[in-house]
């Protein structure tokens, strides 16, 4: 590994054959591989052995090269060859698995990121950070904001990477820089936001069905006039309450409890268990 900015694989070359070796470059060959790079969202995991089995499940695809979940944004990374593979093909995996996939989006071999910088005074500072980035293998593009003090950088992401970012600019001058990942949109949160209705109203529904189950099973039984129609025999050995019992708590367990016997049969047809299964 080299800085291109300093130096070339010319002189790399002449150096070696003065300390007396023989040297020939080799030209990278790629064999005619395409790389193409699509970033799903993932809903649905609750623990890492989702993210781990997701990972498994999507190396497992012909044409995919490299796959990585990440559980903390909810998201996957995935490279893959276009000529083998579909970004479709790829939703259609990870929901086979038992998680919902939208796609973020898909690209080239490239992927972009903006940067918060505290500690920047001088637009000598914002030049002598840029060097140092722009000299970082990987690196495509970078484009700065100086009234937010933000760099938006588009780099090859199997050469470098965020942490190589934050290290570089927080070791460069007399270190009194400081990085962040700049806060994103809204796209995340409000797609969290609507998560959390979903299963809000979820939640209100199933409250319609469980309270009078609690009370005809827990207070109205101790009321003499209530219990004794609750106790009246309908069909056979069967009660009332215990019918009215069961329609209210079916509803519940299959229609509003559907998607965790839906997540635990796609985990364990998978052969691993997540949090659907100890739901279910």
């Amino acid at each position: 590994m080299f800085f291109p900015n300093f130096v070339n694989e010319e002189t790399i070359r002449e150096t070696i054959e003065n300390v007396g070796f023989q040297a020939t470059l080799i030209e990278e060959e790629m064999n005619e591989k395409s790389n193409q790079v699509c970033r799903i969202r993932i809903k649905g995991m609750t623990c890492t052995s989702c993210s781990t089995a997701l990972e498994s499940a999507l190396h497992v695809l012909p044409g995919v090269h490299k796959a990585q979940v990440a559980l903390a944004t909810e998201e996957a990374e995935v490279h893959y060859d276009p000529k083998i593979l579909s970004y479709n093909q790829l939703l259609e995996a990870i929901e086979d698995t038992g998680f919902e996939a939208i796609l973020i989006s898909t690209g080239d071999d490239r992927s972009k990121i903006q940067l918060r910088i505290d500690g920047v005074r001088t637009d000598n500072s914002m030049r002598m950070i840029e060097n140092s980035l722009q000299a970082l293998p990987g690196v495509q593009d970078i484009d700065i904001d100086p009234e937010l003090k933000k760099f938006s950088l588009s780099y090859k992401p199997d050469m470098t990477g965020p942490r190589n970012f934050i290290q570089v600019i927080e070791s460069t001058g007399p270190g009194r820089f400081k990085a962040m990942i700049f806060p994103e949109g809204g796209g995340r949160d409000s797609h969290r936001q609507e998560e959390i209705k979903q299963y809000y109203r979820s939640f209100l529904w199933s409250l319609v069905f469980t309270i009078p189950v609690f009370l005809t099973s827990m207070v109205f039984m101790y009321i003499p006039g209530l219990k004794h129609g609750l106790d009246t025999k309908i069909i056979n050995m069967l009660s009332l309450g215990e019918i009215l019992r069961w329609v209210l708590s079916t509803p519940v367990q299959f229609i509003i409890g559907k998607r965790f016997y839906i997540g635990s049969y796609k985990a364990l047809r998978h052969g691993y268990a997540n949090m659907d299964v100890l739901i279910a």
